[in-house]
C-alpha cells in the first residue's frame, strides 16, 4: 500500500544524510517515515521542555536561588 504526497524538502534532506541513496522511492519513503516521526516528535518535545521550565520556576521560587 503506498502513501500518496509528496515528503517535505527538511525530511528528504535528512533521509539523504542518514543513508546510502538507493533509489528514489527508497529515498521517498525513507523521508516519509522521517515526517511522521518529526510530526509527532515535535510537540512532545515542547511539552517536555515546557513542563521542564515550569519545573525550574516553581524550583527557583520556592528554593529562592
Amino acid at each position: 500500500m503506498t502513501e500518496g504526497g509528496k515528503p517535505n524538502a527538511v525530511a528528504y534532506k535528512i533521509a539523504g544524510l542518514l543513508g546510502q541513496h538507493v533509489g528514489e522511492e527508497q529515498l521517498r519513503r525513507r523521508a516519509r517515515s522521517i515526517q511522521r516521526l518529526l510530526t509527532t516528535a515535535g510537540p512532545l518535545v515542547g511539552v517536555v521542555v515546557t513542563a521542564g521550565g515550569s519545573i525550574y520556576t516553581g524550583l527557583k521560587s520556592i528554593l529562592g536561588w
